[in-house]
């Protein structure tokens, strides 16, 4: 129960900052509306590039593919 208040507040929180942002460079008031359902955007492309680079094995990128297991030697923090 308290994640899913959390989260409805950091949609909330989302929406004010949209509205505050709005008025002070004078957008349109769709951009408000539209703000917090872009977490839902955002969210759902994370989740897709985490199940193609698990599925894959690796990450491609600019045409070549770098497997996971280099990726993690190379990664210079450990948490």
């Amino acid at each position: 129960p308290w994640l899913l208040g959390f989260a409805a507040f950091a949609w909330a929180s989302q929406g004010v900052v949209a509205w505050a942002y709005r008025r002070a460079i004078a957008h349109p008031a769709s951009s408000t509306i539209r703000a917090p359902f872009m977490m839902f955007v955002l969210l759902y492309a994370l989740a897709r590039s985490t199940v193609a680079t698990i599925r894959r094995g690796g990450v491609e990128w600019r045409g070549t593919f770098y497997p996971v297991d280099r990726l993690r030697a190379g990664r210079r923090v450990d948490l």
